[in-house]
């Protein structure tokens, strides 16, 4: 496995590490996500490959439509249509 990438998350409570390989015969990527010390880059790394969730990708499509995705109308109980037939001269 080739390791494409690590994305670390760092707060006052702890380290999130996603990590990002594609497979050496089939190409295929991959990614997996856990909580790690945030002591040293390397063994936190090998603890996510080893330990870590698998992030799939339907999961980072969702969150990428989350992020995205246009916020819809809501409707307006106020509005009052009667203004709109008048017109401005008020007839």
């Amino acid at each position: 496995m080739k390791v494409i990438d690590t994305l670390w998350f760092t707060n006052m409570k702890g380290t999130v590490g996603i990590v990002i390989l594609e497979e050496d015969v089939t190409g295929d990527r991959k990614a997996y996500i856990g909580v790690v010390d945030g002591l040293n880059e390397q063994t936190d790394r090998e603890a996510l490959l080893a330990w870590g969730n698998k992030f799939s990708l339907d999961t980072v499509l969702r969150l990428r439509y989350l992020l995205t995705e246009k916020r819809k109308k809501e409707c307006d109980f106020n509005y009052d249509k009667t203004e709109e037939l008048r017109g401005e001269d008020g007839s």
